[in-house]
């Protein structure tokens, strides 16, 4: 059966008389988000807009009109567990710039080991990632600088860079974030974007590596432990880290995306992978958005991360770009402070 025609009948099952396609929702989604059916069949829009959901360290792009127009993309996603398919689709008119350039001032730009990438692209391009806002924990490993034993454990990697645990290594688990990304993809010469993704409801992973790699996981470890508090993540020395790409025989179900509750980030690549044999992404975005939040985000909001990790409310704070035609970054996070230091008298 023909694609267009299995989600027609996807939606006549989960929407009273409105069997549509992906293409005819898009039009209405400016109206608002809406989310019908459950893990076995359903249907999502929703607008994406610029800052919706920004990590640690992250640049959200100016889009390519200026801020002038309508600035938001709509994204549809419909799936049958039944039929073993999930149908991205992505559509904005003339917000992204196609091939992009991107530099980042050098107040903005530390080298990460654990997120490795290029400070600025030439010629880019695109690719959408879906990320569950539940992962699982992961267990990270410090032990002492052997160059400088006076600073503290430092930071040698996850459960995933080790096939043994470092011996001595203190262990600290992190919660995460689970995603995988779809093809690489360009807008036409007026930066219209109008874009399909099919892929297997019961193996989601990387639609740019089919077949080889599944999901990443990410989140915000301490370079030094010393400078994490035991008690406030949002108070700690943090920088991203993203999993290398694990293979296709570990991806789940979009089943399990569902349920975690769904995030989503555009974001902007080099012409070629900083690191084809275990490619990750960048720490630069357009458009975001997700369900994990009730309600959605709202446009001039992002969602809270170190919230959402903490377990506090509300999850989502006011952006710091809202209303403004600019790049912007989410800074350094590092207060300076030692807390394994003794106190002070």
């Amino acid at each position: 059966m023909p694609r267009v025609a299995r989600l027609s009948s996807v939606l006549a099952g989960v929407v009273v008389g409105a069997a549509v396609t992906l293409t005819a929702g898009a039009a209405a989604a400016k109206d608002g988000a809406f989310l019908v059916g459950d893990e076995e069949a359903g249907y999502l829009r929703m607008p994406l807009h610029r800052g919706g959901a920004v990590p640690l360290e992250f640049s959200v792009a100016v889009p390519s009109n200026g801020c002038s127009g309508d600035d938001e993309m709509v994204l549809e996603i419909a799936w049958s567990k039944q039929e073993n398919y999930v149908h991205v689709h992505l559509q904005g008119e003339g917000i992204l710039d196609p091939h992009p350039d991107f530099s980042r001032p050098e107040s903005e730009w530390q080298f990460n080991p654990f997120l490795a990438e290029t400070k600025d692209i030439e010629d880019g391009r695109y690719q959408f990632w879906i990320a569950s806002a539940a992962g699982p924990p992961i267990v990270f490993y410090y032990a002492p600088d052997p160059e400088d034993p006076q600073v503290g454990p430092v930071l040698l990697g996850s459960q995933f860079d080790f096939e043994v645990p470092p011996e001595g290594a203190i262990p600290v688990a992190l919660p995460t974030l689970q995603l995988f990304s779809s093809p690489m993809m360009q807008p036409d010469e007026d930066g219209n974007l109008d874009y399909d993704w099919v892929f297997d409801y019961d193996t989601a992973g990387r639609g740019d590596f089919p077949g080889e790699f599944s999901h990443h996981f990410v989140t915000f470890p301490g370079p030094e432990l010393c400078g994490m508090n035991p008690f406030r993540l949002d108070l700690s020395h943090l920088r991203p880290y993203f999993s290398g790409p694990r293979p296709i025989e570990e991806a789940v179900d979009f089943g399990w995306y569902l349920r975690g509750g769904l995030l989503f980030d555009l974001t902007i690549e080099p012409g070629e992978y900083y690191d084809e044999a275990a490619p990750k992404t960048t720490t630069i975005g357009t458009y975001s958005g997700g369900t994990a939040i009730a309600g959605g985000i709202p446009e001039g909001w992002s969602m809270d991360i170190m919230a959402a990790f903490m377990g506090l409310a509300p999850p989502i704070k006011p952006w710091a770009g809202a209303d403004q035609c600019l790049q912007t970054f989410d800074g350094f996070r590092d207060l300076g402070i030692n807390f394994c230091a003794p106190p002070q008298p």
